[in-house]
């Protein structure tokens, strides 16, 4: 945020994650805290893309 860039998310350093991407079972996919972090993250990029793209449009008119 210091540098005007938003945090979307933080997920904790956890090896659980390491072994899910590595066995080809991410966490993300399951019902886990972990999976729901990966989720706030997802949805604040999502967020924020329509925010840039509402002001791209409505500075294009």
């Amino acid at each position: 945020e210091e540098r005007g860039v938003p945090l979307l998310g933080q997920v904790p350093i956890v090896q659980s994650i390491r072994e899910g991407g590595d066995t080809g079972c991410p966490v993300a996919a399951d019902s886990s805290v972990l999976a729901g972090a990966f989720d706030g993250i997802a949805n604040a990029l999502r967020q924020n893309i329509e925010y840039n793209e509402a002001l791209q449009y409505q500075e294009g008119m």
